[in-house]
């Protein structure tokens, strides 16, 4: 590949009362051996310290705040500020590992026909000890995720938003999802490399853990999904 034929990445970082977690994503990203052209943190209403670590990081990070409303709208007010001809996302609680923007980068440059890359995560948990019960009581296997479910995974191509629109913000907890299914439904072509390329933190305020609200959710994108189906080609 020529140097100008790589295109730039955009790194989008939703957070919100991220302090503990966020310089560790930053520097995961900016480690890169591909750096993203940015790092656009955008803070949905934190109550700690988001603010202060994010704004001393300086160039490349960029920090824009927004009143509270959910990962999902934080990800599309990242999403619509980027200026990369590709989108990766980073959870503020996760953490890149190395050679992982080159290794999709190179992927999406040779095939022009991929609208987006995923790769495996790896789940640990965070060493303050408090859920040692259920680290243990999660086998090695069902560590790591060969689905592309993780959304700090994800890198592509920004035309993929113009086809199938934004995240769903009135879907917080399963936003990703669904936007996966729709994608997908208007013809997006994802391919996954099967390397553990991402490190997904479990610890005790992760946003998955409110399940009465995910799983009210969860119902709620599978009707619009069978519904979309019922409705035809027309609907997509």
């Amino acid at each position: 590949m020529s140097g100008s034929s790589v295109p730039g990445v955009s790194c989008v970082i939703p957070v919100c009362n991220g302090a503990a977690f966020l310089d560790e994503a930053i520097d995961s990203a900016l480690a890169q051996s591909h750096r993203p052209i940015e790092v656009i943190v955008v803070d949905d209403g934190s109550t700690d310290a988001t603010p202060s670590v994010a704004q001393r990081r300086g160039e490349p990070v960029r920090y824009v705040r927004q009143e509270n409303a959910g990962p999902s709208s934080a990800r599309n007010r990242g999403i619509e500020l980027a200026r990369g001809e590709l989108i990766a996302l980073l959870d503020a609680d996760d953490r890149w590992l190395e050679g992982k923007l080159a290794r999709q980068v190179a992927v999406l440059t040779e095939r022009p026909e991929l609208d987006g890359c995923l790769t495996h995560g790896r789940l640990f948990w965070d060493g303050d000890g408090a859920l040692a019960a259920e680290e243990l009581a999660w086998p090695a296997e069902r560590r790591i995720d060969t689905g592309g479910l993780i959304g700090s995974t994800l890198v592509v191509r920004r035309g993929v938003f113009e086809r199938a629109s934004l995240f769903d913000a009135t879907l917080p907890h399963s936003g990703l999802a669904e936007w996966f299914a729709r994608a997908r439904e208007r013809g997006a072509v994802m391919e996954t490399i099967a390397e553990v390329l991402v490190e997904r933190r479990m610890h005790a305020d992760n946003f998955s853990r409110r399940r009465a609200a995910r799983d009210e959710e969860y119902f709620r994108l599978l009707k619009r999904s069978l519904d979309r189906k019922r409705a035809g080609p027309s609907s997509a």
